[in-house]
């Protein structure tokens, strides 16, 4: 999962289909994560845009953002409601080197 982890880093361009189905098989987490066609859309989305990007709710998807981003030099902000989501998510990105990434802690609130 690491050597994944790191090409998807170090140069996004070349990362396949192949390597994200892979990447998301060895990520674990079947009832939550994201299937491999919407993870490699975000990568795709995130390599080709030039402004801020968003994301609420965390996870693999967050670090294939992360690394869109961070090749089209811009900034994604990911909001997650659950601690241990966060945390796991945090370890994730640290693990990965990502430098263009704000995580926030944002409890849901009843009004």
């Amino acid at each position: 999962m690491r050597n994944l982890i790191k090409k998807l880093v170090r140069d996004p361009t070349t990362f396949t289909m192949e390597d994200t189905i892979n990447l998301r098989t060895l990520y674990g987490n079947p009832n939550w994560v994201a299937p491999h066609f919407y993870l490699w859309e975000c990568l795709q989305l995130a390599l080709t845009t030039t402004g801020h990007i968003l994301e609420t709710g965390s996870g693999l998807s967050t670090l294939f953002l992360a690394a869109g981003a961070m090749h089209s030099k811009t900034h994604l902000t990911t909001l997650e409601h659950d601690p241990t989501y966060y945390y796991l998510t945090g370890k994730l990105l640290g693990d990965a080197k990502t430098s263009n990434t704000t995580l926030t802690l944002a409890p849901l609130a009843r009004y």
